[in-house]
């Protein structure tokens, strides 16, 4: 059986060029380089270890705050850890929104189906279609890190279309309301990634949900795949 799609993809190049700049501006207000510590607690919040670390090193960080501490840490006053949001790229702008990271998290259409109007869709029926509609099934849920806050409010891109969550989250799957669109089984379904591409954004997640961003890709499950990419 083939296994299912779920990613969360990390862009390593955007991320090494921000996390570069935050360290610069850290030694540019009176910081030691040798000093700068990046907080990669909770498996550098969902993004992994392994794929964030190489990315502080290659932008100048020389120690890491884990889940123990400052890892080399001889005296924690010496270190200074860089604000995690900021870090992350999800410091807020001057406008006070959240900025977006570098993070894509995918999922995958498992079945699409044909609906009537008024059909009632997911467990408790707290969601009903309003016109005739095509809907997909995606095999992601709440054990992979998809918000229950999501719940028939979240925008779902799947090829050039966007839904909209119909309903409530399941462990592992959930629906999506697609309309007129057409949705083949296999096509990629994105929970949040580019704006600029015009995908679903993890700001606009964490609007709608209450949950911070960096909350968000935390609660990434183990079972999603985590990958860098250059683009």
């Amino acid at each position: 059986m083939t296994e299912l799609v779920r990613r969360l993809i990390v862009d390593v190049a955007r991320f090494e060029q921000h996390a570069r700049e935050v360290a610069n501006q850290a030694i540019s207000n009176g910081a030691s380089a040798e000093s700068l510590c990046a907080d990669v607690r909770a498996n550098a919040y969902g993004h992994s270890l392994d794929i964030v670390e190489p990315v502080f090193t290659m932008s100048g960080f020389r120690h890491f705050l884990t889940d123990e501490g400052c890892a080399s840490a001889a005296h924690e006053e010496e270190h200074i850890v860089i604000d995690a949001e900021l870090l992350y790229g999800f410091a807020r702008d001057d406008n006070g929104h959240s900025l977006d990271g570098f993070t894509r998290f995918v999922g995958e259409v498992v079945n699409v189906k044909r609906v009537p109007a008024g059909q009632r869709i997911s467990y408790g029926y707290t969601y009903s279609t309003a016109t005739e509609s095509t809907v997909a099934l995606i095999g992601l849920g709440y054990a992979d890190g998809v918000a229950r806050r999501a719940s028939s409010v979240a925008p779902i891109r799947i090829g050039e279309h966007d839904g909209t969550i119909a309903g409530r989250i399941a462990m592992d799957q959930f629906v999506v309301d697609m309309g007129d669109a057409s949705v083949r089984i296999g096509d990629e379904a994105i929970i949040w990634g580019s704006a600029a591409l015009g995908h679903p954004t993890i700001s606009n997640l964490s609007a709608l949900t209450g949950i911070p961003p960096l909350a968000l890709t935390s609660l990434v499950g183990y079972r999603v795949h985590r990958e860098s990419s250059q683009a």
